[in-house]
């Protein structure tokens, strides 16, 4: 697949970010949560240097939201998030390539990501894209 142009998500972008949070009937994990809350860690994270934040647009408006976080040679993509009119059409699967062509270029080897058991569409789209299946794993959080 060709990459996508992701962008990077800055100050103007942040408006996008929310509104297709709340465009989506759960958060980018899969769990239930409020946009405004969701939006508000995934802030938090790019601003604390945790991860950094993508949005895939199409004529002003984002269809696709994925972040990614690389460490020393490892990059692994987290919360993915595509529009419910988008799904199905394999934007997430070239949403995953453009994040493994950024993660090439600033050093990574290779490439992780986590997605709940149950989303059998997340998946999919993974394997699809040339990943394999390693483990399972429960992931927790708590805002401090």
């Amino acid at each position: 697949l060709e990459p996508l142009e992701l962008q990077p998500v800055r100050e103007a972008l942040w408006p996008l970010h929310r509104h297709l949070l709340s465009s989506c009937d759960s958060a980018p994990d899969g769990h239930r949560m409020q946009a405004d809350d969701y939006a508000t860690l995934e802030r938090r994270k790019v601003e604390a240097g945790y991860m950094q934040l993508f949005l895939y647009l199409e004529d002003g408006k984002a269809q696709a939201i994925a972040s990614l976080d690389i460490k020393q040679d490892f990059a692994r993509t987290k919360n993915l998030l595509i529009h419910p009119a988008r799904r199905g059409e394999g934007l997430g699967k070239s949403v995953v390539a453009s994040l493994m062509a950024i993660a090439r270029q600033q050093g990574a080897s290779a490439m992780g990501a986590y997605a709940l058991s149950e989303n059998k569409a997340a998946y999919e789209m993974y394997r699809s894209a040339g990943m394999e299946k390693v483990y399972q794993q429960y992931e927790w959080v708590k805002l401090l």
